[in-house]
């Protein structure tokens, strides 16, 4: 797997982030940007880990987790935090099942929670393998990953672009680690977790606090004025979000 490592020698921990369904490290520019003095920084890439696989596994969700954990542990990894977006908050809580004794504490940024996926979401990701399955992405994108009052519509007409386009590269094996990823059980995570798990979504968010709580009382609920790409359209509250949490579990 493709990944990039920004190495800081005076860095005791180290944050990992994980980008989101048919999206790229870049989406978290803004952190890498502000976190990369205090901290070392790990940007796997696992779009590119299934545009570029030779043959289809399984699962593309459990194949995706595996070489994640294995570029963590190449990396050498032993106290870091995870941070995933939408698909890659997924992503983190499997690899913090994995990783539990590894990991310092989980972020999520407006991820789907919990399970069940509504009969709404399963059909849209059968419909991404009809003909017409690239407009059914873009419109998608436009009316449910967009909040037309707080985003930056520049930044997410490049959003809709990356996406489509990596969209493009490999659909059905994209489908199918959509409809996997939708399929685990979320809560089940949250509830073996016992590090501290920090939920930030956009507005309207898409995590259902009063059911996280009740899964695991160590979630922190927070929720910004974005949409689903919180970190990109709000980023100064997102950073100021992160390092808080990461100085509460530095003093805990």
């Amino acid at each position: 797997m493709r990944y990039q490592y920004l190495r800081n020698p005076a860095a005791q921990q180290t944050i990992v982030f994980l980008h989101g369904w048919c999206c790229k490290p870049d989406d978290f520019r803004f952190q890498v940007d502000y976190f990369k003095q205090n901290y070392s920084l790990l940007m796997p890439n696992y779009s590119d880990l299934v545009i570029n696989a030779k043959a289809g596994p399984e699962s593309w969700f459990q194949y995706c987790a595996a070489a994640l954990q294995d570029c963590i542990e190449e990396a050498q990894l032993q106290d870091f935090y995870l941070i995933g977006h939408s698909m890659g908050g997924v992503m983190a809580l499997r690899l913090a099942e994995l990783m539990q004794n590894q990991q310092r504490g989980c972020v999520i940024i407006d991820t789907t929670l919990p399970l069940p996926p509504t009969s709404k979401a399963l059909a849209f990701v059968e419909a991404l393998d009809k003909p017409k399955g690239l407009n059914l992405l873009r419109q998608t994108i436009n009316q449910a990953m967009i909040n037309h009052q707080y985003d930056d519509q520049v930044v997410m007409v490049q959003v809709e672009a990356g996406m489509s386009a990596i969209w493009r590269k490999a659909p059905k094996a994209f489908s199918k680690l959509l409809k996997e990823a939708m399929q685990y059980d979320k809560l089940i995570a949250l509830q073996n977790l016992s590090s501290k798990v920090l939920y930030i979504g956009g507005t309207p968010s898409r995590g259902d606090e009063q059911a996280m709580q009740q899964a695991n009382p160590n979630v922190q609920f927070e929720q910004l004025r974005a949409g689903h790409f919180v970190m990109l359209n709000a980023p100064d509250a997102t950073n100021v979000l992160l390092d808080k949490f990461f100085s509460k579990n530095a003093s805990s």
